[in-house]
């Protein structure tokens, strides 16, 4: 499977996307809002390690998963982007991005974002998507908010602290998109590949 729009090119990850993942989890920007806790440069790359695979088996398990995000152009990860399944829950997957800071304000999760959700209401029997952010994550909650999700106030279901929580159900999803959200904005497609 692989996700194309305007910008960006998503795809299942790859274990050569691991020194670029371990560069995301040992930034300090982006760990602050990641529930990983601290984590020098051997661990991070542990972790990318343990992410990648993770990741891999959810999309061959459950249809769904982080993929690597990448420029349109090529070039290495410039982090992630999915719908990773939740533990308790059939009817509803979680909404995950994490992008290197040199990405920030450009736009590019809201991109990323919106070409996994349109692809999984589409593609998946998903009721609802529901995301979580740490409450100081102002760009992470706006993301979310550009994308139609509804706050739904703090949360510790999933994680161990108070989580601003936002949802998006399918059926008004699709119902306000009468072509992928891609194709509206620029003429681009989603396109599935393998």
């Amino acid at each position: 499977m692989e996700l194309t729009t305007p910008r960006l090119r998503l795809r299942p990850p790859r274990f050569a996307d691991r020194e670029a993942f371990a560069l995301l989890f040992a930034e300090p920007a982006v760990r602050r809002y990641l529930a990983i806790g601290e984590l020098d440069a051997a661990a991070a790359e542990r972790f990318a390690e343990q992410f990648i695979g993770t990741s891999r088996y959810e999309l061959r398990r459950h249809g769904s998963g982080a993929l690597s995000v990448t420029l349109a152009g090529g070039g290495a990860a410039i982090g992630y982007c999915g719908i990773r399944p939740l533990p308790d829950r059939s009817d509803a997957r979680e909404l995950v991005y994490a992008l290197l800071p040199d990405c920030w304000g450009s736009g590019l999760a809201t991109e990323a974002a919106a070409a996994c959700l349109d692809w999984c209401f589409r593609s998946l029997p998903m009721a609802h998507a529901i995301g979580f952010a740490r409450a100081e994550n102002v760009a992470s909650c706006r993301v979310m908010r550009k994308l139609g999700m509804e706050h739904r106030g703090l949360s510790a279901r999933y994680y161990d602290w108070p989580l601003a929580e936002y949802a998006a159900a399918a059926s008004s999803w699709l119902a306000a998109r009468v072509q992928p959200i891609e194709a509206r904005r620029s003429g681009a497609t989603v396109s599935l590949a393998g």
